[in-house]
C-alpha cells in the first residue's frame, strides 16, 4: 500500500464529556494497492491506479492534562 496522500479533513463533531474532549474527524485520502509475489509480479490490485477513501477518525485529549496530544480512539470506515 502507497499513501498518496490526505485530500480533506473536516471535523464532523466534537463534544466535551466530563474532563475529556471528543472531536469526530472525516477524512478523504488516496491510496494505491497491490500485492505481488515474490517475483514482483502483481497478484491482486494495480500498482498505479489512485483509490479515493473516506474514514472517519475520533480524538480524545483530557483538558487537565499538560500532555498537548490527541489519543485516536476509533476508526470508522
Amino acid at each position: 500500500m502507497t499513501f498518496v496522500g490526505i485530500k480533506s479533513a473536516d471535523v464532523k463533531k466534537h463534544k466535551k464529556i466530563e474532563d475529556s474532549l471528543e472531536v469526530t474527524v472525516d477524512f478523504v485520502s488516496e491510496i494505491i494497492t497491490c500485492i505481488k509475489d515474490k517475483d514482483k509480479k502483481i497478484i491482486s490490485g494495480d500498482d498505479e491506479k489512485i483509490k479515493t477513501v473516506y474514514d472517519t477518525w475520533v480524538f480524545a485529549k483530557n483538558i487537565k492534562s499538560s500532555n498537548p496530544n490527541w489519543l485516536l480512539i476509533d476508526t470508522i470506515t
